[in-house]
C-alpha cells in the first residue's frame, strides 16, 4: 500500500469519525426495540444514505475533482454508499 498523503489522511479521519458517530447515535435503538437489530439497521441504513446524499450535495456544490491519485470527498461518497447497501442486505436477511 502506498503511502497517504494529508489530504487522504484528513478524508479517511473523517469518513472514520463520521462512521463512528452514526453508529452511537444509532446504538440507543438496542434499548427500545423489542427486535434489537431490526430498528439498529434501519436507522444505520437511513443515516449512511442521508449522509451520502449531503456528501454527494457538497461535492457537486463546492467542484470537487476525481482524484486518482489520493482519497477525494468522491470516495467518501462511495464508502458511505457500499455501507448503506450492505445495511441494506443485512436488512433485508433479518426480515425474510
Amino acid at each position: 500500500m502506498r503511502e497517504q498523503d494529508s489530504r487522504s489522511r484528513i478524508h479517511l479521519r473523517a469518513f472514520c469519525g463520521q462512521v463512528g458517530l452514526i453508529l452511537l447515535l444509532c446504538a440507543p435503538t438496542f434499548a427500545l426495540d423489542h427486535r434489537p437489530p431490526f430498528l439498529f439497521l434501519f436507522f444505520v441504513h437511513l443515516f449512511f444514505a442521508a449522509s451520502a446524499l449531503v456528501l454527494v450535495g457538497v461535492a457537486l456544490v463546492t467542484r470537487q475533482p476525481v482524484s486518482r491519485t489520493s482519497l477525494c470527498m468522491w470516495d467518501h461518497v462511495f464508502a458511505m454508499l457500499l455501507l448503506m447497501l450492505i445495511s441494506s442486505a443485512a436488512l433485508r436477511m433479518l426480515v425474510s
